[in-house]
């Protein structure tokens, strides 16, 4: 009798002991899924914080950048003044040099800085342009072509006028001739019309940024009409153009051309 009574209390223990530890693994689970749920909605919490915080960042950052930069094409006459400008010489062959020289053979136009041999071209007709008197007294001309040995000193020290630094001969492949290389003259650019969109100044860098379009020569009487300056209705537009450059100690220095749009 005494025997099968401590049967009896080995198997209530041996029960209550199973209970208990189903109750303890019950919990313990729900206790697992609770604090999994929890880290889950801590992690939520968390991603909308950080996306709340980089949007006002970036609110910031626009808002700074909005108060660093100056329009200075604001109205109808500001347009006049701008195009008659980009349509006058120099800067009318000057923007067609940059535009050529910036042009690879496949006709990709090549975005950004300018690199060595885009400033050699474009400081040999700039200088044509601006400056022939002393461009003649340094260049020689190839007979029977359409090229010439210019000095190099001389057209290095007008690359430091547009540019702000020499040219590295180096990278380029044009002929050198003792103190001389060979350049190409280009003629016969034909007829362009730039139209001025907008010329923003970061007053914190000192670099204006001008937009431009290219405009078919087909509406060119249309354009030289001061009341058709202000949209772009009835034009039509080849290639948008944006020209970055500063002013250093009086000069305009070149610092990165882009092409943003084109009608091909």
């Amino acid at each position: 009798m005494e025997s099968k009574r401590k049967n009896v209390y080995i198997a209530l223990f041996v029960i209550t002991t199973i209970i208990a530890g189903c109750i303890a693994v019950y919990f313990g689970i729900m206790g697992y899924k609770d604090k999994k749920e929890l880290e889950g909605k801590i992690d939520d919490l968390q991603n909308e914080i950080n996306n709340v915080t980089e949007e006002n960042n970036e609110n910031e950052i626009k808002d700074e950048k909005d108060k660093e930069e100056k329009q200075l094409i604001n109205t109808t006459e500001d347009k006049i003044e701008y195009n008659k400008k980009l349509n006058q010489r120099p800067a009318l062959y000057g923007i067609q040099y940059m535009t050529i020289y910036k042009e690879d053979n496949n006709r990709n136009f090549n975005n950004g800085k300018f690199n060595d041999k885009e400033k050699l071209g474009i400081s040999v007709h700039i200088a044509h342009e601006c400056d022939t008197e002393e461009l003649n007294k340094n260049r020689q001309d190839v007979p029977e072509s359409l090229t010439a040995y210019i000095n190099i000193d001389y057209i290095n020290d007008y690359s430091k006028k547009l540019f702000d630094e020499e040219i590295n001969f180096q990278k380029i492949s044009n002929i050198q001739n003792e103190n001389s290389v060979l350049c190409d003259l280009i003629s016969g650019l034909g007829v362009c019309i730039y139209k001025a969109k907008s010329l923003i100044l970061n007053e914190k860098t000192n670099v204006y940024s001008l937009t431009f379009d290219v405009i078919s020569t087909e509406n060119y009487d249309k354009f030289l009409e001061d009341s058709k300056v202000e949209t772009t209705e009835g034009y039509e537009i080849e290639n948008t153009y944006v020209l970055k450059y500063k002013k250093e100690n009086g000069n305009y220095i070149l610092l990165e051309m882009d092409r943003i749009y084109t009608r091909n």
